[in-house]
């Protein structure tokens, strides 16, 4: 907006080295001739936080009589928080050329019913932080998405089942985000069809966002993110793995993200451990590539149960089996051994990003055709070992790798963790030195033979 209050008189406004804006006096009509011009260019806007009182005084003294205060904006961002006074209505802004609408800021119902009316061909929707942030008449968002057709991108927080079911039936949505509320009961409502539905992102509780997925069938996703508030048990994530076997095409589906936003452990363990039946629900989706499992106990898979995996998937490219919170490991003993590391190296050629929990206390016997002499350092014995199955690994951290494991008070209190990260940098501070002999090697072999 800046850009535009500097193409009215310069009698009309003082801009501050600090990004200030003062009025200096009432704006005319006869001030916005120039102007007019120019903001029929305007494609794109995204009004942010604070926004001085100029502006607001600028949108008010907008001649009514001039059509939208953009009339070819495409795309808006709005997001304010305005301080004193009224805000200014984002109505002026509204126009049937805008196709994409993002609102974080207080908005009367008046002005959710404009919308539909105002831009009935909106195709990217952004009302999430709308209900999160500031609250929202749930009624009045449910009857201005039911009056838009053309969405092809939603972020929301689902007001009730019929929006719900209205979104299901569009046959251009091809993204939603959304948080399912606690008081939504999705048990009565119609199937979910979702025909064009390739990227969805739900946030909730485990419960509601399994029958999210009992209510659907085939829906041709090939991204699916899940953030779940609390930590469910392995019974739980099993009905959900099961529901989405059954509600989601078994071809399509590319990636699959279950996370927990939940940070205190769970009381009883064993019940919360993901086992590997937890995974062969999941083995219907033949062509995934990447996969990223959050549990906050552990997983009960061993090196035997990894290669099952992998071997059901051996095009995969990201594989993680997260733990949350980052500490969570301290309680555990892992299953997996270093041993597991040749299996993916075996199976999973596209192999990029690896996230697991290893036992490294016992290293095998190298293959004995590499060439290498015995090794007296653990740290070097594990990163030869690791070297010699990934020859271009190129990044190694833990879950202490953004901590700063120096501070007094975190070497207090995380001291057994912060142990176990800097064992594991003396296994990286090796890995590309060993990446560099066995490049070494590999020419010299070449040289031999070029000299046969």
């Amino acid at each position: 907006m800046a850009n535009l209050m500097h193409c009215m008189p310069p009698d009309l406004f003082e801009f501050g080295d600090n990004g200030a804006i003062r009025l200096l006096r009432p704006i005319l009509a006869a001030d916005w001739e120039r102007p007019l011009v120019y903001m029929r260019r305007i494609r794109q806007l995204h009004c942010q936080v604070p926004m001085p009182a100029a502006v607001s005084a600028l949108f008010t003294s907008f001649p009514g009589d001039a059509g939208s205060l953009l009339p070819k904006l495409t795309s808006l961002r709005w997001r304010d928080s305005w301080r004193g006074g009224e805000s200014p209505s984002i109505q002026m802004l509204l126009s049937p050329k805008l196709t994409s609408l993002s609102i974080s800021a207080p908005l009367p119902n008046a002005m959710l019913s404009a919308i539909p009316r105002t831009c009935p061909t909106l195709k990217d929707l952004d009302v999430y932080f709308l209900d999160i942030v500031y609250g929202v008449d749930r009624s009045a968002l449910s009857t201005c998405l039911r009056d838009l057709h053309s969405l092809e991108s939603v972020q929301i927080v689902v007001p009730d089942l019929a929006a719900l079911e209205h979104l299901g039936q569009l046959p251009g949505l091809e993204s939603l985000t959304a948080r399912l509320p606690d008081d939504l009961s999705l048990r009565l409502v119609a199937p979910l069809r979702f025909i064009a539905l390739r990227s969805l992102a739900l946030r909730s509780n485990i419960e509601p966002v399994t029958d999210f997925f009992q209510r659907c069938s085939g829906v041709p996703l090939e991204n699916i993110v899940i953030e779940l508030d609390l930590s469910p048990t392995a019974a739980a994530i099993d009905r959900l793995h099961t529901a989405l076997r059954e509600g989601c095409s078994h071809t399509s589906l590319l990636s699959l993200d279950i996370s927990i936003q939940d940070d205190d452990l769970p009381a009883t363990g064993d019940a919360y451990t993901i086992n590997v039946q937890s995974f062969r629900i999941l083995f219907c989706f033949v062509n995934i590539t990447s996969i990223r499992i959050t549990s906050c106990v552990g997983f009960s898979i061993d090196d035997q149960g990894l290669k099952e995996v992998v071997l059901i998937w051996p095009q995969i490219r990201e594989l993680r089996l997260s733990l949350t919170p980052w500490y969570t490991d301290l309680q555990l003993r892992p299953k997996l051994s270093l041993r597991c590391l040749s299996i993916l190296a075996e199976h999973c050629r596209a192999l990029t990003d690896l996230e697991i929990m290893l036992d490294a206390t016992v290293v095998p016997e190298p293959d004995p055709n590499l060439g290498n002499p015995p090794m007296t350092s653990p740290a070097l014995c594990v990163a030869r070992y690791i070297s010699a199955i990934f020859p271009s690994v190129s990044k190694l951290t833990t879950y202490r790798t953004d901590c700063d494991n120096d501070d007094p008070d975190e070497l207090e209190v995380h001291a057994e963790a912060i142990a176990h990260h800097r064992l594991w940098m003396e296994v990286a501070e090796q890995l590309p030195i060993l990446t560099a002999i066995r490049n070494e090697e590999r020419l010299w072999a070449q040289v031999e033979l070029g000299t046969q």
